[in-house]
């Protein structure tokens, strides 16, 4: 069967967003994302590679990716696999974990990347539901509280802050800034080794140690996420392109369609659709 891929967000869920998908050879490629992404897959069986470990998530379990962690993803058979996800936003996971517990925390954590326990499954089938069917705001909105805050009591601790890594920290966090402030820009290793004083292959060694990434691939993403900010927004695609720093439209097509599964075109599309019937989309 061929390969499909949506996306939808809401505006009045905390801004959340949804991919539904079926993929045969589509590969997500080593990436990171600043929400979570909680998965289910509705048939087939998917693998992935998540930090430094590598997972298979069967069929009728869910895959839970946190923020800033990088993965991939693919099909383990030529049958390929059906996946529905959900990206909860980290301030909105955070609001949840301070509901569970009674009080401000920090970020809820899910040690487990894999979960198989059918009950948690059909809660989010439910939520998945009823964003699928005409439904008031009221009971999307009881659907997803009642989902996340069930996975939020089994399946998280409370991240604490990253600890400085050594010497090396503040030099990494340059080029992270340095990345993020010029990530529309034809930017060079060589270019942000000079501004932090450093040589480049210790610049990239010390960030690849950091973030699990290295810089080229760190960028991508940036520029991924403020094009999806620009998507929302309706801007032109090619305008997109050329402002966050790729080389025409086709690439942006492709780069976007590795991390995300979907075209920029169907990204926007949908979201559009969504947004303009938000109660009974």
């Amino acid at each position: 069967m061929a390969e499909w891929s949506r996306y939808d967000h809401y505006p009045q869920l905390a801004g959340l967003e949804r991919l539904q998908a079926r993929f045969r050879s589509h590969a997500f490629t080593r990436h990171a994302h600043d929400y979570y992404v909680i998965g289910i897959i509705r048939h087939g069986v998917q693998s992935f590679e998540y930090g430094q470990r590598h997972y298979v998530t069967p069929n009728g379990a869910m895959c839970i990716i946190n923020p800033g962690e990088t993965h991939t993803g693919q099909a383990v058979t030529e049958h390929g696999f059906d996946y529905q996800a959900i990206y909860p936003s980290a301030a909105l996971m955070e609001q949840i974990a301070s509901e569970v517990h009674g009080h401000s925390t920090q970020l809820p954590w899910f040690d487990a990347a894999v979960i198989v326990e059918p009950d948690l499954v059909a809660q989010l089938q439910r939520l998945h539901h009823v964003l699928d069917v005409p439904s008031s705001l009221l009971e999307r909105e009881t659907r997803l509280i009642a989902a996340l805050t069930a996975l939020v009591s089994r399946h998280t601790s409370i991240r604490r802050p990253a600890m400085p890594v050594r010497y090396e920290r503040p030099a990494v966090v340059q080029i992270r800034d340095y990345i993020e402030e010029h990530y529309g820009e034809n930017i060079s290793l060589s270019q942000i080794a000079k501004v932090i004083h450093l040589s480049p292959w210790y610049a990239a060694r010390i960030f690849q140690q950091v973030y699990g990434l290295p810089p080229h691939a760190y960028l991508e993403g940036v520029r991924i996420r403020h094009a999806r900010a620009l998507l929302r927004q309706g801007r032109p695609l090619a305008w997109i392109a050329a402002t966050t720093g790729f080389v025409d439209q086709s690439h942006f097509t492709r780069r976007f369609k590795r991390h995300l599964g979907s075209t920029p075109g169907q990204y926007a599309q949908h979201h559009k659709i969504v947004q303009d019937g938000e109660l009974f989309s």
